[in-house]
């Protein structure tokens, strides 16, 4: 009764929040909820001890209102900014009756994301500034140096057969060529973050399907969520049956969503469910193979829920071999900038020398 007369006192004026949490206040708040409910805290109790604290205690009144209200748990975090990957555990926390845990995993994942974000700001630094560097040195070799140097080079020409010109055409060329692929990674970047809201889940499908890294990375992501999530189900007593229909019944994950709508379809038609999951293009083959193992074994849940460990050991793995490449090909490309310079001033310089 005091913690929620003391929640009322400070925070009865204002519950309503007017942006989005940041990544640290995220896991913060996770992180304690998943302590307390774990420690036996109701998710009331845990909301009210919260409220106590002078930097989350607006946000744990705010949440708890909205429960008051009618709102589940995973529509609250998702208005709150968090992502929909993390919104999801909660939302089948809802089946399984484990929120406690299911906060700690999204906690787990948001720690991970951090740690990303992070490292990428940190491999980003240099390779930036190294961008920058480059595309000041390719405006200025294009519309000076090599206007100086062919217009200098034209007026002592005498031997037609000197390979400068070829080279200053060549130049040319690489330079436009570069400034022609930063213009569609950027356009294509913009277009991607004004219509991916837009497009339909088919849509996306199809479209990750056709672009090899995408298709990867998507397929990773869907085999973990959906076997992760699934095998959680199966380990709370419910039928295979009803936990499709349940991941098919959230809205967090549109792919996972339409590939479990997919395999009840099969089960009604009498369909094997291995051989529905292979025509699925962004699953990875091995989770065919598990559901044709395990489900003669009895296994499937404890199977599905060590795939989804590895994917997700997977993943890291990938992510982190991906950032650790960055900065070398940044610094690849800065050298033959430099060496392309270098060649074009002293090449012709020498065919000038030659023909004074």
């Amino acid at each position: 009764m005091l913690l929620v007369l003391l929640m009322n006192v400070r925070f009865s004026q204002n519950t309503t929040l007017n942006k989005k949490l940041s990544l640290y206040d995220q896991i913060l708040l996770s992180k304690r909820l998943s302590t307390l409910l774990e420690n036996g805290y109701t998710i009331n109790k845990a909301l009210q001890l919260i409220s106590l604290d002078s930097k989350q205690g607006q946000l744990a009144a705010y949440i708890e209102k909205s429960l008051v209200q009618g709102a589940y748990i995973d529509q609250i975090f998702m208005q709150l900014g968090f992502s929909p990957i993390v919104c999801s555990y909660l939302f089948f926390s809802r089946s399984t009756g484990q929120l406690g845990k299911s906060l700690g995993s999204a906690s787990k994942l948001l720690i991970h994301q951090q740690q990303f974000q992070e490292k990428f700001k940190r491999v980003m630094q240099y390779p930036l500034i190294i961008l920058l560097i480059l595309l000041c040195l390719m405006i200025s070799l294009k519309f000076f140096l090599l206007p100086s140097l062919q217009g200098l080079y034209q007026d002592f020409q005498t031997n037609h057969s000197s390979t400068s010109p070829k080279i200053f055409t060549s130049i040319d060329v690489i330079i436009t060529t570069f400034f022609g692929l930063m213009m569609i990674i950027v356009t294509t970047i913009t277009l991607w973050g004004l219509v991916k809201n837009k497009l339909s889940t088919s849509a996306k499908i199809n479209l990750y399907r056709h672009v090899p890294v995408f298709r990867k990375v998507k397929s990773l992501e869907t085999s973990c969520l959906f076997s992760f999530h699934f095998s959680s189900l199966l380990q709370s007593g419910i039928p295979i049956k009803q936990a499709l229909q349940i991941i098919s019944e959230q809205r967090h994950l549109p792919i996972v969503r339409i590939y479990a709508t997919k395999m009840i379809q099969a089960i009604y038609t009498g369909k094997v469910l291995e051989h529905t999951i292979q025509e699925f293009e962004l699953m990875e083959d091995e989770l065919s193979l598990i559901f044709e193992r395990s489900l003669k074994d009895g296994t499937l849940e404890k199977d599905l829920h060590n795939y989804a460990l590895l994917l997700t050991e997977t993943m890291l793995e990938k992510t982190t071999k991906v950032l650790s490449l960055i900065q070398p090909a940044f610094y690849l490309l800065f050298g033959v900038m430099i060496v392309m310079i270098y060649f074009s001033i002293l090449i012709p310089m020498f065919d000038l020398i030659q023909q004074i």
